[in-house]
This record gives structure tokens, sequence and C-alpha cells, in this order.
């Protein structure tokens, strides 16, 4: 068992097996309870309920039953009041529909996104990385509440399985009671069958937990009990010696396998992973492309030490992945392999543009007090122009452009295709001036 730091992490092997799709997550209350429009804690919920009840019916429960929330839902289950009065008329869930992803939310949906995991499983019932998802333009993003259910397509499986606010808060789980109520103990019992396999030779990373939602402990113990990972991750800025206090079964759980206490906050890890991750990949496209880069600008590239000054926002690294894989921006960026020959040609550009002076600024680049992306995105210019305009006008204004894997069709309608020779001229842009290769390579000898 190792209890470390935020600074002795090693963090370029997480980041290794998260680009390599070895790493599943298990996310808990606590991710939820930071940023700008963060969830009441339980306790706050349990006192916002208790005075719900009292002003709707003039009646105060129990003193037994206002000790926790997990205690007045089981209260409530056994007067069958859970469901007809608790959660259709006491709990408050717009606080659990709305409000706005943070960054370890948005970190969940790229990995989601990308499939640099295979599975998110979340005893959350707030919609925040859905939310984050169609933010990062997934508008097709399905949460599971069952493990039986059918994958989605475009991404990796979130599972909810305590259930969820937006699909059906009527079956949402609140207390140990529920558990033999159907249609819940079906859904539960699905995830126990199904999810271990989801986590064959996987990691597991355990966020948010150990805060003060004891009932979810359990059920996520029962699940996890036919996994076997090779390491877990527990992600939590209290000191280890709470932890077995707190959540006694699953920290029982963590123990059998090799323990990492990771002393941070969830959103604060998923930022730094995030972070990391959208380097990574922008390394491995820049390592892909030597042979590119020497085709096409006969001469061998820097080694790749020499690339070290990457933006420090997440977001930033997104824009420029997509860029490199020719995905407007506010469109979806679902590979994470940037090895197609428009993508290493994109990235050849940026590699040279740099070598010659311009710096990496945000999402883009700046040289000589120009703003420059690198759009990874081939075929004709009547095609990549129509692409584009779907993009918010604010990326392209007063950017130049460079598409060096376009095809100049002499501004011909899309339909209209004529033989030519990738590399040349791309004429018009959106807003933007967009130019050719060798115009770009003119553009570096400034």
């Amino acid at each position: 068992m190792a209890d470390v730091s935020a600074d002795n992490l090693d963090w370029t092997a997480l980041s290794m097996q998260l680009t390599n799709g070895q790493l599943a997550f298990l996310v808990g209350a606590g991710l939820s309870m930071t940023g700008k429009s963060p969830l009441p804690s339980a306790d706050s919920l349990l006192q916002l309920c208790v005075q719900r009840i009292e002003q709707a019916f003039g009646e105060t429960p129990p003193e037994e039953a206002r000790a926790s929330l997990e205690a007045l839902c089981d209260y409530l289950h056994g007067m069958n009041q859970l469901g007809r009065l608790f959660i259709h008329s006491v709990v408050p869930w717009a606080q659990f529909k709305n409000g706005e992803p943070n960054d370890g939310h948005l970190a969940l949906a790229d990995f989601l996104i990308t499939r640099a995991t295979g599975a998110v499983v979340s005893t959350n019932y707030d919609t925040r990385i859905e939310t984050a998802a169609r933010d990062l333009g997934e508008l097709d993003f399905v949460a599971l509440t069952s493990a039986d259910e059918l994958e989605p397509r475009n991404h990796s499986r979130l599972l909810k399985i305590h259930g969820c606010a937006l699909r059906d808060e009527a079956t949402t789980l609140w207390c140990p009671a529920q558990v033999d109520d159907p249609p819940i103990k079906q859904r539960l019992e699905a995830s126990v069958k199904l999810v271990p396999g989801w986590l064959a030779n996987k990691d597991i990373v355990i966020l948010g937990f150990w805060s003060d939602w004891p009932h979810m402990y359990d059920t996520l113990c029962h699940l996890l009990a036919g996994a076997d990972p090779a390491c877990v991750y527990i992600v939590n800025p209290s000191p280890q010696a709470e932890l077995p206090e707190k959540a006694p079964a699953l920290w029982a759980w963590a123990e059998k396998h090799h323990l990492i206490h990771v002393q941070m906050e969830a959103e604060k890890f998923l930022h730094e992973m995030w972070t990391r991750y959208g380097v990574s990949l922008l390394r491995r496209a820049f390592s892909l492309c030597n042979v590119t880069y020497e085709h096409a600008f006969h001469l061998a590239p820097p080694p790749m030490d020499a690339y070290t000054d990457w933006p420090s926002n997440p977001m930033d690294l997104l824009g420029l992945r997509a860029d490199l894989l020719g995905s407007p921006r506010g469109k979806p960026v679902r590979d994470r392999d940037l090895d197609n020959d428009s993508s290493l040609l994109a990235a050849a550009v940026l590699r040279r543009l740099i070598d010659r002076g311009a710096a990496l600024d945000g999402d883009a680049l700046l040289m000589n007090e120009q703003r420059i992306r690198v759009i990874g995105h081939g075929g004709l210019m009547s095609t990549i122009k129509a692409t584009y305009e779907s993009e918010p006008l604010a990326h392209q204004d007063a950017t130049t452009m460079v598409c060096p894997a376009a095809v100049d069709d002499g501004g011909a309608p899309i339909d209209v295709v004529r033989e030519n020779v990738p590399g040349d001229i791309v004429r018009g842009g959106v807003t933007g001036t967009w130019l050719s290769l060798r115009e770009a390579e003119a553009l570096i000898s400034q």
C-alpha cells in the first residue's frame, strides 16, 4: 500500500495507462460537490428535505429519522412514502438535472468520447457528465442505468448504478431498504453480473467516495466483489487513516489489491489527468509524423524533447487535437489516434512552424502576432469549407488556417471532382485566411 501526494505520483505512468485504454473509473458524490455549481452535501440535502416535509405536511419526522439522509429514507421507505413523498415531492431534482460541469466531469466525458476508458461507473444521480459530453459536441451521449442495456454507439459506457435524475428519478436508489425493490433489484443484479467483465485487465481509479453518502458504499462493494484489478487508485484528500473508518467495506476490498492512495480532490486529479492525456496524444502525433516531416521539408525533425511548452488548459489541448483531426470546433473529437495521412501531415506542419519560432498560444499558434491553426482535413476545398461553416466564427476570425492536405478544386461545387495534388492552395475559408502547404512554408520563412 502506498500513500502519495500529487507531487510524488507517477503521472507519466498513469497517462500512459489512460492513453492505452487501461484505466476504469468509479465515481462518487465528491466529484460533483466542487466547481461553479456544486451539489449539496448529504447533510445539507437532509436539512432541506426535512424542511420541505415540515412545510408541506406540518409534521416533523422523528428524531431518529433526522440523524442522516439514509435514516430519513429508510424511515420513509418503511412507511411506503419514499417514492410517493420523498422522491416525487421532496428531492430538489433541479439541482441534479441542471448545473455546470466542472473539469472533472469534462475530463471523464472526453475519456468516454475517445474511448480512452472502457467504462465509468457512477453512483451519482446528477447529469453533469452527460452535460459535459454535450458541451464537447457529443450530442447523442447516453448514460446507462443498467449494465444489460445496449452499449452506446459513439462512446464508452457510463453506468449510473444508483439511477439517473434525468432518465427515471422514480427508481433512484437512496437507502439499503430499496435493494429488493423491482426494478432496482434487477438493475443491480445485471450490474453485479456484467460490470466485473468490463473491469477485467483494467486498473481502477476510485474518485469522490468517502464523502457523506454511506449507503452508496454497500452497493458498490457488492458490484466490485467479482472484480480483480492489478492496482486500485483511491483519490481522496483525507488522510489515509480516516478512510477505513468512513467506508470499511470498500477499503477492505481495495486493500486486497495493490492500493495507492492519492491525497487529492477528485476534480483536481482529473484536471491533471486530462491535461496530461492531451499532451500525451499530441506528443504521440508528433512522434508518428517523423517520416512525414522529413518527406515534406527534406530535413530531419528536432528530437521530441525539444517540445515541452504545452498549454496547461486541457480545453486548449483538445482544440489542438481537433484541428489535427480535421474536426471543427463544437463537434465531438472521437479519435485519439492521430495517425491518418492528413493528421500526420498537419502534425508535421505544426512541428515545423514551432521549429521556426511559432509559439503554442492557447488552442492555436502565434507567430509574428499572427494567429495560426493547422487543420488535418483532406479532400476538396469546397467540402472542407462547407464543413467549417458550422464552426463558431470566433475560432476563425483573424486566424490563418493552414490546411496542408487539402486539394484545390478552384471553387467548384462539391459534387464536381477533379484530380489534383494534395497540398495545393486552399482559398477562401469561412472568415480566416486559408493557406496551402507551400504558402505555409513561405509563412515559416518570414
